[in-house]
């Protein structure tokens, strides 16, 4: 028997010539960060202002960081005191802050850099949206992040994302590499606060389905 942790890369290993009735989906278990900072004070704190967007991801191509930005240009010209946060470091930080600063956008977007676990739970919970558009993505733990700390999120229906998130209920899905599509669901997050809730509420429900208790449960039972 195999456990992997999401359907997507059960397909991945049963390419391989692995019968799929001895592969087994049991998804990790999830800790709900703990923090009881109240997100007023943490945007203080990180000089958050405006409403504002976080990338978490590897500064790497199949990222699609320069998507983000720009979508994130053509968000400006409706909502110029947004903020766009971009987390941790990679090959093409050089190239994407050069696009910033050609559309001299450089107050609106921070390169924040790597940063511990506990300052990027800090910096989650100050954001109103999360966006990661990956090219792929196996089973994404800051989406569970984002979604348990009532912060909604923008991903692409690809890989394990498909698996956590439910367009429209917890989360929206744009097209990959999207420009438009993307600016499009950036601005409605700004300006719709019911789907907000919606999708602040449905993401809190979401991250429930991935206690440790259901995952040891499921492994008992494979085993057996």
């Amino acid at each position: 028997q195999i456990i992997v942790n999401s359907n997507y890369l059960k397909l991945i290993v049963s390419k391989w010539g692995i019968v799929s009735s001895k592969i087994n989906v049991i998804y990790n278990s999830f800790d709900v960060p703990q923090n009881t900072s109240l997100k007023e004070d943490l945007r203080k704190k990180y000089n958050q202002r405006g409403f504002v967007f976080t990338s978490v991801a590897r500064l790497v191509p199949w990222k699609n960081i320069d998507i983000i930005i720009e979508a994130f240009v053509e968000l400006l010209k409706k909502y110029p005191d947004s903020l766009l946060n971009i987390i941790d470091e990679g090959p093409l930080k050089e190239k994407l802050r050069n696009a910033v600063a050609k559309n001299n956008i450089e107050k609106n977007v921070i390169f924040v850099g790597r940063v511990s676990h506990e300052e990027l739970i800090e910096r989650l919970k100050a954001s109103d949206t999360t966006i990661l558009i990956s090219s792929y993505e196996g089973f994404s733990h800051l989406l569970l992040e984002s979604l348990s700390l009532g912060v909604p999120v923008i991903t692409t229906p690809v890989g394990g994302n498909k698996e956590i998130i439910i367009d429209r209920q917890n989360g929206m899905f744009v097209p990959l590499r999207d420009v438009m599509a993307t600016k499009v669901a950036m601005e409605e997050l700004i300006s719709n606060n019911e789907l907000r809730n919606i999708l602040i509420e449905g993401g809190i429900s979401a991250v429930k389905n991935y206690s440790q208790e259901q995952m040891l449960e499921k492994i008992s039972s494979v085993l057996r």
